[in-house]
């Protein structure tokens, strides 16, 4: 019997199951994990959009790319039944120091 492909209504629920699952192993990983911003980007491919405190960006990546590859087959294998395989970018967040230089650059025009 072949394989049926998720509705897009359960699409959207494993999506959501997923972000859960990527939420609390980011949050184990970092230190600051009130400044997790995760955001899904449904096409063309979805790919989770993670944004962690500029410390903590080294921790997410790991060793030689050990632990965000970890977190990528993690991602590959939990969406198998879902019409497209689900990715990861690791966003590069600011520093604190680069925002206030930006808002102090704003202020000056």
């Amino acid at each position: 019997m072949p394989i049926v492909g998720l509705c897009a209504m359960e699409t959207q629920e494993h999506l959501k199951e997923l972000h859960k699952m990527i939420q609390l192993i980011i949050e184990a990983l970092v230190d600051k994990p009130d400044q997790i911003e995760i955001t899904t980007r449904p096409e063309p491919y979805p790919a989770f959009q993670i944004r962690v405190a500029a410390t903590d960006v080294g921790k997410v990546i790991g060793k030689q790319g050990r632990t965000a590859r970890a977190i990528r087959e993690l991602l590959h294998e939990g969406s198998r039944n879902l019409p497209r395989p689900v990715g990861m970018n690791l966003l590069d967040s600011p520093s604190e120091q680069a925002q206030e230089d930006s808002r102090d650059k704003s202020i000056r025009v």
